[in-house]
């Protein structure tokens, strides 16, 4: 889908038709599926620049693979701030000479396939209707280099050590609720941070009388039918309670939740925006997790030396790791990190093995409950952000 799997019917055409012509059909079609702005964003940067390798609008079936070719060169040189100030009234050609000029990282490997897999899918719909052979059928993807060092693990001992030395911690999240608490959900739930981000006050809920956070789509209590968005939230993983580790409760966790339905916010974080680009209303993508993420992981270089990509989600890989040491099967194990089991036996669970939600709760408490990471964590007191909450921007 995020391809543009689903274009065929857009693309029908009895003769071969110019690029500019088909790309639009292409970017008409994906946009119909409803592909995220993002994805239709950066779809277009690619045509932009194979229109850019071609010299020309040329007709699809005179494109060739050596247009490929210069297509991929170009995306090395091409300026990553191409879009900003600076470039405002350049020509494509002036941008490509500005980005000849300056230091060429190599795009990442998984960039660079995306975009094959993307040229493949539009050349392939459109071999079946302009009667053409595809240029991609002759340029292999680019072999993605994995290296050791650099594969994400959890966070170890002595690093979570430092990141949650109180004083540390807390002077750093004294001013936001999402950084204090967001960030402990993180470390005792291995939640990703777009579902800690987006979470609301009626999520956290009881389950078979355990306190649970429940990873859900949910309707804003104030949509009107007819409108254009029910919820600005996403789901990557599985929908799922989480049952609320003991740890997290000894922190104040309930009493903050107790603070916020207080207040009257409906979200549980909310300083943090869905992201919205400038002076439209319209999505940028972001989600709401994005300014957490951004904010851990400069928290995160300034007193830690860690690779490139290492960030919030290694509280994820660190509460997979904990799990299995402690012997959860991996049917328990994907109930909280909210991975996909293998298909054959989530069929079976789902179809042929019924299975409440108080039953998988009660699944967690018996080896979930007690899990306690090995940090010092400062202790909340009640009231503690509502200086924030009073003065700072909110977010709906």
């Amino acid at each position: 889908m995020r391809l543009g799997l689903r274009t065929r019917p857009l693309l029908a055409s009895s003769k071969a038709e110019k690029l500019s012509v088909e790309v639009r059909r292409y970017i008409a079609g994906i946009q119909h599926q409803g592909l995220h702005p993002r994805t239709v964003k950066v779809a277009e940067r690619d045509f932009r620049l194979l229109r850019l390798a071609c010299q020309d609008d040329l007709p699809v079936d005179q494109i060739k693979a050596e247009h490929i070719h210069r297509f991929f060169e170009i995306m090395d040189i091409w300026p990553r701030s191409a879009n900003r100030k600076r470039f405002v009234g350049m020509t494509d050609e002036q941008i490509l000479a500005v980005g000849r000029t300056l230091p060429r990282p190599r795009r990442a490997d998984t960039t660079i396939n995306l975009a094959h897999a993307r040229l493949s899918t539009f050349f392939g719909l459109l071999e079946d209707s302009a009667d053409m052979r595809s240029p991609m059928r002759s340029v292999k993807k680019r072999k993605v280099k994995i290296l050791s060092n650099k594969k994400r693990r959890p966070f170890r001992p002595e690093e979570l050590a430092t990141l949650f030395e109180p004083a540390r911690f807390a002077e750093w999240a004294r001013e936001r609720p999402d950084r204090w608490w967001g960030t402990l959900i993180g470390l005792f739930t291995g939640a990703r941070v777009s579902e800690v981000g987006q979470l609301k006050v009626k999520d956290v809920r009881k389950v078979a009388g355990h306190w649970c956070i429940s990873i859900r789509m949910t309707t804003d209590d104030e949509w009107v039918l007819g409108e254009p968005d029910e919820s600005y939230q996403s789901l990557k993983g599985e929908p799922r309670d989480v049952l609320i580790p003991k740890g997290l409760i000894d922190a104040g966790f309930l009493e903050f939740v107790q603070d916020m339905k207080k207040f009257g916010h409906p979200r549980l974080f909310p300083h943090l925006s869905r992201g919205k680009k400038r002076g439209t209303n319209e999505l940028n993508g972001s989600g709401y997790g994005a300014k957490l993420s951004h904010d851990f992981g400069v928290y995160l270089r300034k007193h830690i030396t860690l690779p490139k990509g290492f960030g919030f989600h290694l509280f994820r890989h660190g509460i997979a790791t904990s799990l299995k040491k402690m012997k959860v099967p991996v049917e328990t194990r994907a109930l909280i990190t909210g991975h996909k089991e293998l298909y054959g036996a989530r069929m079976l669970r789902e179809v042929y093995e019924e299975q409440t939600e108080e039953e998988k709760v009660l699944l967690q408490a018996e080896m979930f409950v007690d899990f306690v990471p090995e940090v010092s964590i400062p202790r909340y007191r009640s009231g503690q952000f509502d200086r924030a909450l009073r003065t700072k921007k909110l977010y709906r």
